[in-house]
Parts: structure tokens; C-alpha cells; sequence
């Protein structure tokens, strides 16, 4: 296989994540979770890295950020690439970092439990940092609503 095939296959790959992202815009929340679970398509590293990088997309809603970072959860649970599967331990910080920004710190915790235990597959050390450091930011309103908590009693 040579470089072009090669990098044509990537940027087919990344048309195709774009064009189901499009599909899944239009539908209700409920039937995006549903088809991203049971069509194996959207287990592709392309729709995982796309549904990571919406799910940080600061142009969203904090619930829509936190949808797609839920769909990029999905697509990498049901990995059909090794990239895929990498992708997992990113795609569960993001999801983390999104239900911390809405508030929700036990789920972001769980989140965060779960990417810690799958870190071990990122062979790329800046996604290996960019998780720490999402799960940091955590830790640090953690800790700061504990000194908070402590200075109000």
C-alpha cells in the first residue's frame, strides 16, 4: 500500500465520521445513543476522534459537548481498529471533563476511574497527557469545593 492509498483512506475515513455526525445532528438524542450502539460503522477511530474533538468543542452547549463526548464513549467501547480502542481512555476524560462542567462530579469521577484504569493503551504520550491533565483539572475542583466545604463549617 502506498503513502496516497494510504492517506486517501484516512481522509475517506474522516468523510465518512463527518457525514454520520451529520446523520446523527438531526435526530433525537435518544436514537443518536441508540444507532451509535448498534451500528458497528460508528465504532471507526475517524467517528471516535470526530466525537472527541465535539465533545471539547466550546461552541457547543455544555450538554452537547457532553452528548457527543457520550457517543465517543460508545464508538470506542465497540472499537473495530486498534486506534479505536487507543482512542477509549481520551474519549471517557472528555466525557469526564463534561459532566464536571455540568456539575455532575460523582459521574465525573466514575469517568475519570475508567480512564485511569484503560490509560495503559495510549501509546501517544501527548493524548497520555492530555488525559492527566483533564483528569488534574478534576482533582482541582475536587479539591476546591473541599477547602470550600472545610472553611463553611
Amino acid at each position: 500500500m502506498t503513502y496516497d492509498s494510504s492517506a486517501s483512506s484516512f481522509a475517506d475515513g474522516r468523510l465518512a465520521a463527518h457525514g454520520w455526525a451529520a446523520d446523527l445532528a438531526g435526530l433525537a438524542w435518544p436514537e443518536r445513543l441508540r444507532r451509535v450502539r448498534e451500528d458497528r460503522g460508528f465504532a471507526s477511530a475517524s467517528f471516535v476522534e470526530l466525537s472527541i474533538s465535539l465533545g471539547r468543542d466550546f461552541g457547543l452547549s455544555p450538554l452537547d459537548r457532553q452528548r457527543w463526548a457520550q457517543l465517543a464513549v460508545e464508538a470506542a467501547l465497540r472499537g473495530t481498529s486498534r486506534r479505536a480502542v487507543e482512542l477509549e481512555p481520551l474519549a471517557w476524560a472528555v466525557l469526564g471533563t463534561a459532566h464536571r462542567v455540568r456539575g455532575g462530579l460523582s459521574r465525573s469521577r466514575a469517568a475519570f476511574l475508567r480512564c485511569q484504569a484503560l490509560r495503559h493503551r495510549i501509546s501517544d504520550p501527548l493524548e497520555f497527557a492530555d488525559t492527566c491533565s483533564l483528569q488534574a483539572a478534576y482533582c482541582s475542583e475536587i479539591a476546591y469545593w473541599s477547602s470550600i466545604a472545610g472553611w463553611c463549617e
